[in-house]
């Protein structure tokens, strides 16, 4: 099991340090931090200026935006306007788009692929969009009211760049909103929780983990609507119990079930791990670990964990019983979605 989380942990802190949903992007766009959802910048003395990830992150990207001209791009039957960027990592970039034949505005993914070695092994560009596509496959399926929807997607061929377009959801993420406000109310969080649930409760009827479920892959439109976003670690699954489920690390440390670290074997039930995670995230401000520094000690942390990450010691009783329904050790023993949509904490008794 040592061997399991130390081979996953270069991975997982990657994840857990950039992979969330910058604003009005879906998928991995920029944000999404490991460490609490704000931090200080700048020198000591009364002359010191408190800078947030999230004004540093805004500051840095309207930057780049500066030396980002519109550009016209035709691919496939599609005639479309690049507009700003919308955030960055090391998969590519995510931008707004305008659809020029029909007026809609998108996000639109660009990942630019290139022969990788790792490990001894060569990953062709071919290869990578076979993966890629089946991704997508499984995600153009997927229509809900609280899942980003995917519009379409395109491969260019002479630029070896996949294009993604997606639903725009201009609100941003759930931690960029951390960033800037601080941590929420209970009943925003019962609000956010119930939403998030329903979305969660589709794709598992759809047979679909999400495995990477957290604040920063969580958008909010401006009307207060909660969309499940960052469909690149998703999956379809076809067995009904643990050990006939998935075995590959996916997820950000964090956030991640101890079945999934310990590489025993998931399903949905991870979900709810990674649920009750973001509940105490959106509570309290900070990623549910916060006395832990980094990635791997994250790993270790929550693979021998009896009790799952510590509760917010301001939340109510009911959502503290939530909590412990999520964050159960044994994922036998958590409740799924749709029994959790049951829980006194959301109907407010």
């Amino acid at each position: 099991m040592v061997a399991q989380v130390e081979r996953a942990s270069a991975a997982a802190a990657m994840n857990a340090s950039g992979s969330g949903s910058g604003s009005g992007g879906a998928w991995r766009a920029s944000g999404g931090g490991s460490g609490s959802h704000s931090s200080s910048g700048g020198g000591g003395g009364n002359g010191g200026v408190a800078v947030t990830r999230a004004s540093h992150d805004a500051l840095q990207l309207r930057a780049v935006a500066m030396f980002t001209r519109s550009m016209d791009i035709q691919t496939g039957s599609m005639q479309w306007t690049r507009g700003e960027l919308l955030g960055e990592g090391s998969f590519g970039r995510v931008y707004a788009g305008l659809n020029q034949q029909t007026g809609e505005l998108m996000a639109v993914k660009e990942l630019e692929l290139v022969t990788r070695h790792k490990a001894g092994l060569q990953s062709t560009v071919m290869q990578q969009l076979q993966e890629l596509q089946q991704e997508l496959e499984l995600y153009k399926n997927l229509q809900h009211m609280h899942v980003v929807t995917y519009i379409d997607h395109h491969f260019d061929k002479r630029r070896s760049t996949l294009y993604i377009f997606l639903e725009y959801v201009p609100g941003g993420s759930i931690a960029s909103m951390l960033d800037r406000f601080g941590k929420f109310s209970e009943e925003l969080v019962r609000n956010y929780t119930r939403q998030l649930l329903l979305g969660l409760e589709y794709l598992h009827s759809c047979r679909v983990c999400h495995r990477d479920l957290k604040g920063g892959n969580v958008l909010v439109t401006r009307d207060g609507v909660v969309k499940l976003a960052d469909f690149g670690a998703s999956k379809a699954f076809q067995g009904d119990t643990i050990t006939e489920g998935m075995k590959s690390i996916k997820g950000s440390a964090f956030w991640m079930a101890p079945e999934v670290i310990k590489g025993t074997g998931y399903n949905f039930k991870a979900d709810i791990w990674s649920l009750g995670c973001t509940v105490i995230e959106m509570l309290t401000g900070r990623h549910p670990w916060p006395e832990l520094e980094n990635a791997l000690t994250a790993m270790f942390q929550i693979a021998k964990t009896t009790s799952g990450p510590p509760r917010p010691i301001s939340a109510s009783h009911a959502a503290l019983d939530f909590l412990d329904c999520c964050l159960r050790v044994d994922p036998h023993d958590r409740l799924a979605a749709s029994q959790l949509l049951q829980h006194p904490w959301l109907a407010g008794r």
